[in-house]
């Protein structure tokens, strides 16, 4: 009688291990799909980050190649506005010099 008791003991611990087993699995189950979820939810608008600031970047950069080549036109305006100056000193001298003689 006495391991008759024991037994019965022993398969409600195991009913009861096998009972709280399953009730974890579950939890387990729901909070990896909930993860799941929200890790799918985190990439989706990482996503839609990246792709918004490549947008912007690169917008970004049409502007920056616009500004390079209006420094470049000035540039070179300045410089040939540099010669003009020098031609036009050179024509003054020559002006003077002449005038002066």
């Amino acid at each position: 009688q006495g391991f008759k008791t024991n037994e019965d003991q022993l398969k409600v611990a195991v009913e009861d291990l096998n009972r709280k087993y399953r009730k974890a699995e579950e939890r387990y189950d729901l909070l990896k799909t909930h993860a799941e979820t929200k890790l799918d939810e985190a990439n989706q608008k990482l996503g839609e980050i990246q792709r918004s600031k490549a947008g912007e970047i690169a917008k970004l950069q049409a502007l920056l190649r616009k500004a390079e080549m209006g420094v470049a036109s000035l540039e070179r305006t300045v410089e040939q506005k540099t010669r003009e100056n020098e031609e036009l000193t050179k024509i003054c001298d020559e002006l003077i010099s002449r005038v002066g003689q």
